[in-house]
């Protein structure tokens, strides 16, 4: 399959679209919502180009598929995506955006209630996908979760977090709120009763500690691949101030999608025999 562009071949699936959207008191004129695709296009296909995934025919799992945004990118660019998500409204109308996309032969959406105890056999993806999701996950349930993406993951696949706000910005980048990363987690019941929004960025270091043994693909490659997709999507100016902050980032031993607001990190499980760098 060769990968195009997704645009709307479908119109009376479109309007089934629109029409769950509204039902689910979402904004259909909201650009997360009418253009999503499109932005995931744009904004995350570069991503996975620099690194050549998925790769044609591959096993794709996205956990966390919202609207089916990044499925239909994906499932666009020649893989076989599965796609789950907690909320059963964003997987009906994620079906039928991607019918409206003309891949639903190429995506399944499946509701899965419990993230911890995912549906799938061992080994069963060649890609699983974490964009913008972690950091919602409940901080008592995120090393369950982690455990079953590592399980249903085979060996020497890739686990790609991408969009994900990090914990160690003192403005958390959805809510655009200042200093709610710093907080103590004991107070987390009552601010949610005072701001039912209220979020906070995930620690790229949490991440790394429950998957000590992937490799970081983007140290492995000095950066080189995650910096030819910021090229494509970035400004000049704000691109040359991330070609000297990856020089900081190699010199403390990580890897620049650690260390930025949204956190992007391709990591990759390694072999049975355990011999994959450790990542930091």
């Amino acid at each position: 399959m060769q990968a195009v562009k997704p645009t709307i071949v479908d119109k009376s699936a479109h309007a089934e679209f629109l029409d769950k959207v509204v039902a689910a008191n979402l904004d259909p004129a909201d650009p997360w919502v009418r253009d999503y695709v499109s932005m995931s296009w744009e904004r995350a296909r570069p991503y996975f180009m620099a690194k050549g995934l998925p790769a044609p025919g591959s096993r794709v799992l996205e956990f966390g598929c919202n609207l089916g945004a990044s499925s239909i990118m994906l499932a666009s660019m020649g893989g076989e995506v599965t796609a789950i998500d907690i909320n059963p409204d964003y997987v009906d109308i994620a079906r039928a955006n991607a019918r409206a996309h003309g891949v639903p032969e190429h995506v399944e959406f499946l509701h899965v209630a419990d993230t911890r105890k995912l549906p799938f056999a061992d080994n069963a993806f060649d890609l699983v996908v974490c964009n913008s999701v972690l950091e919602y996950v409940h901080d008592d349930h995120l090393d369950s979760v982690l455990g079953e993406i590592d399980r249903v993951l085979k060996a020497g696949g890739i686990l790609f977090v991408l969009g994900t706000s990090s914990g160690l910005w003192p403005r958390e980048v959805h809510s655009r709120a200042w200093l709610v990363n710093y907080l103590p987690r004991t107070l987390d019941p009552i601010i949610r009763k005072m701001s039912p929004d209220f979020m906070r960025g995930l620690s790229p270091w949490r991440l790394l500690r429950r998957l000590e043994r992937y490799e970081n693909l983007d140290r492995s490659d000095g950066d080189n691949s995650l910096l030819a997709a910021k090229r494509q999507i970035t400004p000049p100016r704000k691109y040359a101030l991330l070609r000297l902050f990856r020089v900081a980032s190699l010199a403390l031993g990580t890897s620049l999608g650690l260390l930025l607001p949204s956190i992007t990190v391709a990591l990759k499980k390694p072999q049975p025999s355990g011999l994959a760098k450790r990542v930091t």
